[in-house]
């Protein structure tokens, strides 16, 4: 993360808030954060909100896909959306795309 120019105090707060991150493989964590970056997320945003790495990258990329096409707004609306149920999860899309 400190590659992608977070500052390593960043990267301790992240790893404080959400020790969990430890146990995901370097690979793996690299490979969320470039979805996640493409899909119009900032780096302070998943700071911010680490859960959102917590998910598989399948799971998080249809999320993404699916946002993308109702037109969500990340920098308005922020990712909390990431982390919603399933079922939550398509609710919400539902009244997104009505």
């Amino acid at each position: 993360m400190v590659s992608l120019g977070c500052q390593k105090a960043y990267v301790k707060n992240l790893i404080l808030r959400y020790p969990v991150v430890l146990c995901i493989g370097k690979d793996t964590v690299s490979s969320k954060l470039d979805y996640l970056l493409k899909g119009g997320i900032t780096m302070k945003q998943i700071l911010d909100k680490p859960k959102a790495l917590a998910y598989s990258t399948q799971n998080i990329t249809g999320r993404l896909e699916v946002l993308k096409r109702v037109g969500y707004d990340f920098q308005r609306n922020g990712i909390n959306v990431l982390d919603f149920s399933r079922k939550r999860f398509v609710a919400e899309m539902e009244k997104l795309d009505a």
